[in-house]
């Protein structure tokens, strides 16, 4: 099978993980933005093909003739199947008018979250656009394809439930000799409203009478941290690193984590869980969409309700006060991640995604001549 994998800015490591996994077993071409290109050029596997793509602004309407270079060179190739990996305000326009060959979109989100600004620059009907037209549909959670299929009158058959990937692409920037620090909490991606930040810092007096000596490192950009500061009851516990995280400095991050923590009030699932697993972290998260379905309760993580800061104390406490737990559960973090969450695995559930999506492209060409 031929495919093209389309990664624009979003996602390059991960579209770069797919390709890789796919490259034992289909043709693949990656068209990726040029802007990550330049970095991440020698972590493509020789064995795909790599198409820079010319990166625009959302607002630049030069966009869409990108858009539609890369959907002539596609044609050309005689792709078997393309696969948007993230949705392009742009690229979305033209998915409507698709014809030469299937599209399959791996949709992240269907609908925006709660005080999201970044996401919302973009119109929820342009993202919507990939998510009515595309051929097929890849989610990362049995809660969103019932949502996708519900909200968008979608066929269950055209929907596929594929895990995300572990993120151990970001083991190559380890620290050799970095080690775990004693009940280190780690907060970790960008700062909204649906990420619930407040009700890990109302957690931390709780933490402070099981714990006594313990830290919360909170990194990545988002909102003023200012409106959080009043849930701080000792700012001093706190490791904050309000910015943009580079690649480099994610794996000492969690590398010096005990457990990372995500208090979310709103989600569809989270790219953090796949990440903490393939640095063997134990995940204390709450209970919405599909996030409970990445972590197995008391194996390789704890589910707790969300807006309870209470429940969610006693969670960390739980595991940073039993060594022998938190041991347990690490190894099954990382056990899950070398094994379900695998670039292999996953790949080939994508590649039979791909197989079933182009079959009936096909059928739906030939019955309409």
């Amino acid at each position: 099978m031929r495919a093209a994998l389309i990664v624009f800015k979003g996602l390059p490591i991960y579209g770069i993980q797919l390709a890789n996994g796919l490259s034992g077993s289909a043709d693949v071409h990656l068209f990726l933005a040029d802007v990550a290109t330049a970095p991440y050029a020698d972590r493509v596997d020789p064995g795909v093909t790599l198409h820079p793509v010319k990166t625009r602004r959302y607002r630049n309407p030069a966009g869409l003739f990108v858009s539609l270079d890369i959907i002539s060179r596609i044609r050309k190739l005689r792709c078997d199947v393309a696969h948007l990996v993230l949705n392009e305000p742009w690229f979305n326009v033209c998915v409507p008018f698709i014809r030469s060959f299937p599209l399959v979109t791996t949709v992240h989100d269907v609908r925006y979250h709660v005080g999201d600004r970044r996401s919302s620059i973009v119109p929820q009907w342009v993202t919507d656009l990939a998510t009515r037209y595309s051929t097929g549909l890849v989610v990362h959670g049995a809660g969103l394809k019932a949502q996708v299929c519900a909200e968008f009158g979608i066929s269950p058959e055209h929907v596929f439930n594929i895990p995300h990937m572990n993120y151990s692409f970001y083991r190559h920037w380890e620290l050799p000799g970095l080690t775990e620090r004693t009940n280190n909490i780690l907060f970790f991606g960008s700062i909204w409203e649906y990420k619930g930040l407040r009700y890990l810092m109302e957690a931390e007096p709780l933490l402070a009478e099981a714990l006594g000596g313990f830290t919360i490192t909170i990194a990545g950009r988002g909102e003023d941290l200012a409106k959080y500061r009043p849930y701080m009851s000792d700012p001093d516990r706190y490791e904050i690193i309000n910015e943009f995280v580079p690649d480099d400095a994610v794996a000492p991050l969690f590398q010096k984590a005990s457990i990372v923590v995500l208090p979310y009030i709103d989600a569809s699932q989270s790219g953090v869980v796949p990440l903490a697993f393939a640095f063997g972290k134990p995940v204390v998260a709450t209970g919405v969409g599909s996030v409970p379905e990445m972590i197995d309760h008391g194996v390789d993580g704890l589910i707790v309700e969300p807006r309870d800061s209470r429940a969610l104390a006693a969670a960390i406490i739980s595991i940073l006060g039993n060594p022998a737990l938190k041991r347990r559960m690490s190894e099954n973090a990382r056990r899950k991640a070398e094994t379900e969450l695998s670039w292999s695995r996953v790949a080939g559930l994508h590649l039979d995604a791909y197989a079933a999506t182009a079959e009936r492209f096909a059928a739906t060409r030939s019955r309409h001549g």
